[in-house]
C-alpha cells in the first residue's frame, strides 16, 4: 500500500495530470447526495471517498496514476453498492466544471450567503449556522459550493423546526464505544474522556477508526508554555502518537475483522495552536504544521491511511 503522504494522480482525457484531490470529491458527493433528497446520508460521502482512496494505494502502480474514467466508474460501483443508486446516478452526471465555493470556516461569509434564503428566528439562524461549522470541520470539507452550503442549512432549519416526536428514527450502532472504551490502557482512556482524542466512524458503510487529535487542549494538558519550543512539544507528540496507536489496537481488535480497518488522523485545530503557541503567521504555517502532524503520525505508523491538520 501507498504511504498515505504520497500523491496519486489522475490522468484526464486531454493527457493532462494532476493530484487526487479526496477533499474535493468528498465535497462533489456530498452534493450529489443532497440533490438527490438523501441529505439524511449525505455524512457517507466520507466513507464513499476514503473507501475510494484505500482502493487506490492497495493497488500497484509504478507512476501511481488513474484514469478519470475510470476513478469516476469506482466511486459509482462504490455508490451503487452502497444502496444509492439515485447519487450514483447524479455523480455521473455532474460532470467536471468547476464551480464557485466558500470557506467553510468563515462564519462571516457563511451568514452573508444564508441570510437571505433562511427565514428562521435570529436564534435559530445562530444554531444553523453552528451545525453546518461543525459538520464542515468533522468531516474536513474547507470549501464548499453555495449550493451545498444552502441545501445543509435547510435541512438543519427542517431539523430543529421539528418537534422530537417527528425526529426521524436513528438506528443503533452494533458496535460502539462501549465496546473498546473499558479496554483501553489509563493513557488511552484519559486522552478519550478529556475530549482530546475523538472517534469516530467505525460502525459506518465503509468501516474505518477515524481520529481527531485536539492539539490545543493536549498543550493545556501537557502544560506547554507560550510560547512554546520544540524541545517541550516533539517528546509529547511523539508519546501521544504512541497512545493513539495503543487505542487503534484496542478498537481494531474489537472490532474483529480479518483485515486491520483503515485509519485517518485529523488535527482540526492546528491553526489555531501554531498562531497561539508558535505564533506563527497564518500564511506561513504549513511547514511547521507538517512536521509536528508527521510526529503526531508517526505513532500510528503504516497504519495510518490519511493525515489532515
Amino acid at each position: 500500500m501507498r504511504l498515505a503522504e504520497d500523491p496519486i494522480y489522475i490522468l484526464e482525457p486531454d493527457g493532462s495530470k494532476e493530484k487526487f484531490d479526496l477533499s474535493e470529491l468528498q465535497s462533489r458527493l456530498f452534493g450529489c447526495f443532497v440533490s438527490a433528497g438523501r441529505s439524511d446520508s449525505a455524512h457517507c460521502a466520507e466513507d464513499i471517498a476514503l473507501a475510494l482512496d484505500v482502493s487506490l494505494r492497495d493497488i500497484e502502480r509504478p507512476d501511481a496514476t488513474f484514469g478519470r474514467a475510470e476513478i469516476n466508474m469506482a466511486i459509482i460501483r462504490f455508490l451503487e453498492n452502497a444502496g444509492f443508486p439515485e447519487v450514483a446516478k447524479l455523480f455521473a452526471r455532474s460532470g467536471l466544471t468547476a464551480i464557485i465555493t466558500i470557506s467553510t470556516d468563515s462564519r462571516e461569509s457563511l451568514v452573508h450567503l444564508l441570510r437571505s434564503h433562511i427565514a428562521s428566528s435570529p436564534e435559530r439562524f445562530e444554531k444553523i449556522i453552528d451545525l453546518i461549522m461543525q459538520s464542515m470541520r468533522k468531516l474536513e470539507i474547507k470549501e464548499a459550493s453555495p449550493n451545498l452550503l444552502l441545501e445543509f442549512a435547510r435541512h438543519y432549519d427542517r431539523e430543529l423546526a421539528c418537534s422530537p416526536c417527528d425526529a426521524p428514527e436513528m438506528v443503533q450502532a452494533q458496535f460502539s464505544s462501549d465496546d473498546w472504551l473499558p479496554l483501553l490502557e489509563p493513557e488511552g482512556a484519559e486522552l478519550v474522556e478529556k475530549g482530546i482524542l475523538r472517534v469516530g466512524g467505525v460502525d459506518t458503510i465503509f468501516p474505518s477508526i477515524r481520529f481527531y487529535f485536539v492539539i490545543c487542549d493536549y498543550g493545556k494538558l501537557k502544560n506547554w508554555g507560550i510560547p512554546a519550543t520544540e524541545l517541550e512539544v516533539e517528546p509529547d507528540l511523539l508519546d501521544a502518537g504512541r497512545i493513539i496507536e495503543s487505542v487503534r489496537a484496542v478498537i481494531d481488535r474489537a472490532f474483529g475483522g480479518k483485515e486491520p480497518l483503515p485509519c485517518t488522523l485529523a488535527i482540526p485545530d492546528m491553526p489555531d495552536f501554531l498562531r497561539d503557541y508558535f505564533q506563527i503567521d497564518i500564511n506561513k504555517m504549513e511547514p511547521k504544521a507538517k512536521e509536528l502532524a508527521a510526529l503526531l503520525g508517526a505513532g500510528i505508523g503504516d497504519k495510518l491511511n490519511k493525515l489532515s491538520f
